[in-house]
């Protein structure tokens, strides 16, 4: 089947396709949104309809109880005075505080004022009370009492307690609250706290007034008939508010034929059997009305219905109309599009045989080549100004940059094999300079465990360890700044020099201080390191050192570890000229294991961004010299074992994040020192 072919069935299945459901959707879309504008007119309708005969309603009883103002107005006072009591009340704690709250609610209760204390809310619509203190209501308990209030409206007293409902004087309103089988009003004032957290609630009842003189129905009548018509009705749609037998009290909108089908028993039916506050649903009424959205909307307290109603065929008229023209715009450009379409592939189809062409012989080319260039110089397409020619000049430019690219791969490749080459090759110098781990006595009187892990293929952490001329063991450890290959070089030097001054017979300090002028005299890019130096006699334990900025050692054995030094290095090796260095000394006790180690240990991060730290590093070491951790952790002990635990801890908290430095640790031990003369103890 050929290109133009199959662009033909295309495009007339696409019309087909995309034409109908379009319309289809375009309509059931329109009215869709048609009844839910409706449904949204109804809900402000019913809401402004509701109101104003909660309005009305509530109007009417306040005057009603206008002659009971002193009543009222003695409420008012009562429950003011009795808001700031058991307020200053509550801001007291101890059981004379809460004697004299429950002492202050009897009274209430005494005179006929029942008083609850509850938290304001923000959300009016919560669902439930949250009460720091009430009086006793009903023979059915106090929480059927309270639970079961509202006003006239049918909101309830937790809706009515909303930080936005109560100003800040306080409110009056009129409440009905459950008494057995029957219903008992109350004149309620309701007085926030100052802080506005807390409503302070006093009921007094109104028994002594019958509940069905509480409104009158003429007066609530005329006051709806007087507005329901002035509200925006729609056009085809109707209002009716019915009485619980299903008289209708005041209508407005359609004419009597509407009416009539409004009136149908199937619609009476529904609107009285509701019991829902409110009630929208689809229905099937008799002509004219016929399918029907009606919302039903119940004043509970007079037990009457306000009903909305409007034919889904008004509705839905706009939708059709509208899908009628869809319909037909999109027919004549669908027609316009096949035209124009069978007229680009015959345009198109032409070309693109040819950039067929052109791209299989294009497989056939060594990109290698210098003159694979030449296959993509200009055939003709590349001369077309239309999208044709665009992807022609692609193509050629796709070519020319493959070859490029593949050339520019090769250099890259050949020159980071040298690289890696070189690294691999610097990194086996490296690990020459340093003595070998095999070689780190671990029999007899004196035991070294060393270990370093570079970040990088190299770093500039480094340790040593070797018999002075004086007969003493040196250990030496270091941490150059930087990483990576200039920071390995300028580590062998500082070990090279290290280990030269030491032979020649200098002490630690004097081994520093011409280390410093060493790298003076030989640092152009200003480097510099950090070196712990020191001389070990395992026969007495004594350690004699100089710090040059380096964190200092810890020592450990069973269960317990200290700092050696702490808060007395010198300043860093190379850093500047003629610095001077002090001598310090400690002795370590029979079977104490001293471990040196760099800041990629207590510098080391998890995922989080936290650092291993040196409180966590003297936790792992006094973990690992406690008798039987050797056995629990299945690791060697003595400085073997120091070395292992800190790696394991380390593992866990780093998890699976990369490590950001070199990691060095020099762990030594006199396995059986004893104290000489002039030890330290």
């Amino acid at each position: 089947m050929s290109f133009r072919l199959r662009v033909s069935l295309l495009l007339v299945a696409g019309v087909l396709l995309t034409v109908f459901p379009y319309a289809y959707f375009a309509w059931k879309d329109f009215a869709e949104s048609s009844i839910a504008s409706e449904r949204l007119r109804f809900q402000t309708l019913a809401a402004v309809t509701r109101e104003d005969l909660r309005s009305s309603y509530e109007s009417y009883i306040i005057g009603q109880v206008f002659e009971i103002v002193r009543q009222k107005e003695s409420l008012r006072k009562i429950s003011l005075l009795s808001a700031r009591y058991l307020q200053h009340l509550y801001g007291q704690e101890g059981s004379e505080a809460e004697a004299g709250r429950a002492a202050f609610l009897g009274f209430m209760e005494e005179r006929g004022v029942k008083v609850g204390v509850f938290r304001l809310r923000d959300d009016p619509l919560s669902g439930s009370l949250d009460d720091l203190a009430r009086t006793g209501g009903s023979s059915e308990g106090e929480d059927s009492f309270w639970e079961g209030i509202s006003d006239f409206s049918g909101r309830s007293l937790a809706r009515l307690l909303s930080a936005s409902e109560i100003p800040q004087g306080g409110r009056f309103t009129v409440l009905r609250a459950r008494d057995g089988d029957g219903a008992k009003a109350y004149l309620a004032f309701i007085a926030p706290d100052a802080n506005r957290r807390v409503a302070f609630v006093n009921l007094e009842s109104l028994a002594e007034i019958k509940e069905s003189s509480l409104f009158d129905d003429a007066f609530l009548v005329g006051e709806l008939q007087r507005r329901l018509p002035t509200l925006p009705i729609g056009a085809g749609s109707h209002a009716m508010v019915l009485d619980g037998e299903g008289t209708v009290l005041a209508r407005a909108g359609a004419g009597p034929r509407e009416l009539e089908g409004a009136l149908s028993p199937e619609l009476l039916s529904l609107a009285l059997s509701t019991k829902d506050a409110v009630t929208e649903e689809m229905v099937d009424l008799p002509p004219p009305l016929g399918r029907t959205l009606v919302r039903i909307e119940w004043f509970k307290a007079l037990d009457w219905r306000v009903v909305l109603a409007t034919p889904a065929s008004t509705l839905t008229a706009p939708a059709r109309q509208m899908a009628r023209r869809v319909v037909a715009v999109a027919l004549g450009v669908a027609a316009m599009s096949v035209l124009l379409g069978l007229s680009a592939a015959h345009i198109v189809t032409r070309a693109l045989s040819r950039m067929t062409a052109r791209a299989a012989a294009a497989g056939d080319i060594d990109f290698t080549d210098p003159q694979a260039h030449l296959f993509f110089e200009d055939q003709g397409l590349s001369a077309r100004s239309d999208e044709i020619g665009d992807l022609s000049r692609a193509f050629d430019k796709m070519g020319l940059d493959l070859a490029k690219n593949i050339q520019k791969r090769m250099e890259a490749t050949l020159a980071r094999e040298r690289v890696l080459g070189e690294l691999a090759a610097a990194r086996e110098i490296q690990e020459g300079i340093l003595p070998p781990q095999e070689e780190a006595p671990r029999e007899g009187l004196y035991r070294v465990a060393p270990f370093l892990r570079p970040a990088k293929e190299v770093g500039g952490d480094f340790y040593d360890f070797f018999t002075a001329p004086c007969g003493r063991r040196c250990v030496a450890i270091g941490d150059v700044a930087g990483k990576g290959a200039p920071a390995a070089l300028f580590m062998v030097m500082v070990a090279t020099l290290t280990r030269r001054n030491i032979h020649s017979g200098l002490s630690p300090e004097k081994a520093l201080e011409q280390l410093n002028r060493q790298l003076n005299e030989r640092n152009p890019n200003s480097m510099f390191a950090t070196l712990f130096l020191g001389l070990f006699d395992p026969e007495t334990g004594a350690l004699i050192f100089a710090n040059g900025g380096h964190p200092p050692p810890l020592a450990a054995r069973g269960g317990e570890a200290r700092e050696i030094g702490a808060g007395r290095a010198d300043p860093l090796v190379g850093a500047w000229p003629d610095l001077r260095y002090r001598l310090q000394s400690a002795t370590l006790a029979p079977g104490e294991i001293c471990l040196l180690y760099t800041d990629g240990v207590t510098e080391a991060q998890n995922a989080d961004g936290a650092f291993f730290g040196r409180e966590r590093l003297l936790e792992s070491v006094r973990a690992a010299t406690l008798a039987g951790a050797a056995e629990a952790r299945e690791t060697a002990e003595g400085p073997e074992g120091i070395i292992d635990a800190v790696n394991a801890d380390l593992a866990v908290f780093r998890g699976e994040e990369l490590q950001s430095d070199d990691i060095t640790m020099l762990a030594f031990q006199a396995t059986r020192a004893r104290f000489g003369k002039g030890s330290q103890k």
